[in-house]
């Protein structure tokens, strides 16, 4: 059996956590809409926005908050909606 600790694994991990926002390492990172309107899409955008920013940045924290901010934006649109549209 794989002991996730051992390996490292843990600190790799980001988790999102519906209207709480995501987790990574023990820090939180709140979300930034406290009132959704559609939560359709919010979940690819938190991963397209996470894998676009950390690519460019290599900052963790930043791609969190990025992610965060264009789910937080999304939901509050009703339908799907992508996130550059609403820039």
């Amino acid at each position: 059996m794989v002991n996730i600790a051992e390996n490292d694994l843990i600190t790799k991990i980001v988790a999102t956590m519906d209207k709480d926002g995501a987790t990574h390492n023990g820090k939180i990172y709140p979300a930034t809409t406290d009132e959704p309107i559609d939560i359709c899409g919010a979940g690819d955008t938190f991963v397209a926005g996470f894998t676009t920013e950390y690519i460019k940045t290599k900052d963790i924290d930043r791609a969190i908050t990025f992610a965060n901010k264009a789910a937080g934006q999304v939901i509050l649109q009703k339908g799907v909606t992508v996130y550059s549209d609403l820039q």
